[in-house]
This record gives C-alpha cells, structure tokens and sequence, in this order.
C-alpha cells in the first residue's frame, strides 16, 4: 500500500471493520436519530428535506452550493464509476483537506492501490440506497492534536432512484 492510503481509507470511514478500530454509530436500518455532531445532522437533515420532497434519493441537481455553504469545507463528492467498482472524488472539502493533508479531488479508489474494502463499503452503499455514519474513527495519523473523525456517507441519484454519486460528511474531533 502506498503511503497515505491508508489515511485515505481512515479517512472517509471506507475500511473494514476488521482493520478499524472505529465505533459504527448505527447499523443497517440506518438510525438518523444516532448522528449527533452539529455539522453532520446538518447535512443529514439537508439531504433528508430533499428526499422528503421528492419522495425519492436526491440527486446532485438537488445540491445547490449556496443552500449548503457552511458546510462545503466538510463534505467530499465522488461519483459512482464503473457500476460501483470505483468512485472518483469530484470535490474534497477544504476542511478534510486542512485536517488530514490530503486531497482526493479528481483521483479516485483505484488510483492507490489496497482501496478493496473501501471500494466494498461504498459499493454496498449505492446497492442498499443506505446511509452510513461512523463516530470515534481512529486518526492517530492526523498532524492535529485530535486523534478521531466521525463520517456520514448519503447516497445521491439524478433519477431518485440508482446512485450515482456519494455525499460524505467528514469532521474532525470528538463526535
């Protein structure tokens, strides 16, 4: 595995649980009511009011920017490639960024090599239209004095139904 790769995984929450030391917040059915952090019920609550509204998965056209500001810096967007065999990161918020020295825009999974059980995670999240949040996620790597991150991983589809790109919520800290 090159290095930073694993940070990568770490970072996103994409790894298997049998390398993680990270604490799953909630379990399939999806609880939103276990994510607590300010920012990540945000965009939660965002994501849901456009799903609400539509009676289906949002999609990206549903995303407007500006509705969304403070929370840009969290978020990272990838697209669903290859029928959910890899996922490339359209945008790496410039907080993610700040905290863990890494940026992924425009690479994706299997541009660094070891992303399988990455790559598996997000898979079954376009599969199951689920989403998934993780607190207490280990970051001993980070060049921070905190040492954990919580993630939340939305799925997005342009026809409400099929996903096609993944909304990630990552902060940094204590959930």
């Amino acid at each position: 595995m090159l290095p930073g790769a694993r940070i990568i995984s770490d970072l996103l929450g994409l790894h298997g649980a049998d390398n993680a030391p990270e604490r799953p917040a909630s379990r399939r059915p999806f609880d939103p009511n276990a994510v607590t952090h300010p920012v990540l019920k945000a965009l939660l609550d965002f994501w849901t009011l456009k799903r609400d509204a539509r009676g289906a998965l949002p999609g990206r056209a549903d995303i407007s920017p500006s509705t969304i500001k403070p929370l840009l810096p969290y978020i990272a967007l990838a697209d669903v490639e290859d029928g959910g065999n890899n996922f490339r990161f359209r945008l790496f918020g410039t907080r993610i960024v700040e905290d863990s020295g890494i940026d992924l825009t425009g690479r994706t999974w299997r541009d660094e090599p070891g992303h399988d059980k990455a790559i598996e995670r997000s898979r079954l999240l376009v599969e199951n239209r689920e989403p998934y949040y993780m607190i207490d996620v280990s970051a001993k790597w980070s060049p921070r004095t905190y040492k954990s991150y919580s993630t939340l991983a939305l799925p997005l589809a342009k026809d409400g139904v099929n996903v096609d790109m993944v909304l990630y919520g990552v902060v940094f800290g204590t959930p």
